[in-house]
């Protein structure tokens, strides 16, 4: 790692912790840092300082993290499956798809939260594989393909979630769709930490030991199975690892309207 380098992670890590201490710390209710050491340190604390602590703004403060680097790990490894810097969940059609997912649940079988989660990361597994598969139909394709196909796939995505929107219950189901698709750290609790970190660390696992299979699919494909890589295998593989990553957060929002 070179002097520059060193220097942009040293401070990437100072911000970070910085802002998770101003998130905890800053609110209606404020908390010192000297009383967050005494919960760490198992020493006695107001009883409303340690719920508001434990309860409240620990979950969301790392709720946020998880959500930031799950976004920003998944669209690196996009842009090096697709061979595209544009590429991202968002603008080649998975976070659509994510979201379209979950509102078809909302709609027609009235499911509470952690199945709506489900139906989301099926989504954007559907829309990710969409977007492969027309892609693969184009005789000369390159980079942009996949750009271009997951716009059209995001805008049908959209016309999806419109009609969902159409035929829901405007007292209870249109609520509940939007306020999933805007997301939200309100309702964040330890009980869903306890289910969206799991999923995080198994996915983030998967994608630390194919590194090296990541790294080989910025070559071309030919090139990439001379060097031993089973191209279409390890794509198939790497994008379920990251949609799961990307729909992992998905997990703890909120579920008072489904």
């Amino acid at each position: 790692m070179k002097a520059k380098e060193k220097i942009i992670f040293v401070v990437s890590w100072a911000v970070l912790v910085c802002m998770f201490l101003i998130s905890i710390c800053l609110g209606k209710y404020r908390i010192t840092v000297g009383q967050i050491a005494d919960i760490c340190f198992g020493r006695r604390v107001p009883d409303m300082v340690y719920n508001v602590f434990i309860n409240l703004r620990l979950p969301r403060t790392i709720m946020a993290v998880l959500s930031g680097i799950s976004l920003g790990v998944a669209s690196g490894i996009y842009q090096m499956i697709f061979k595209n810097p544009l590429a991202a969940p968002d603008l080649i059609g998975v976070s659509a798809g994510a979201n379209a997912g979950a509102a078809f649940l909302i709609v027609f079988f009235h499911v509470n939260v952690l199945i709506a989660a489900m139906g989301s990361f099926v989504g954007g597994l559907i829309a990710v594989f969409v977007v492969i598969g027309i892609s693969g139909l184009v005789k000369y394709r390159t980079s942009a393909t996949y750009v271009m196909v997951g716009i059209a796939v995001k805008a049908l995505s959209d016309a999806f979630i419109m009609s969902m929107k159409y035929l829901a219950d405007p007292e209870k189901e249109l609520a509940s769709i939007d306020y999933w698709a805007m997301g939200s750290l309100a309702n964040i609790t330890p009980d869903k930490l306890k289910v969206t970190i799991p999923l995080f660390l198994f996915a983030c696992m998967v994608l630390w030991m194919m590194k090296w299979q990541v790294n080989m699919l910025v070559l071309d494909d030919d090139e990439a199975r001379s060097l031993g890589v089973r191209v279409h295998e390890v794509r198939i593989v790497i994008l379920v690892a990251v949609t799961l990553l990307v729909a992992s957060t998905n997990w703890g929002y909120p579920d008072r309207n489904l």
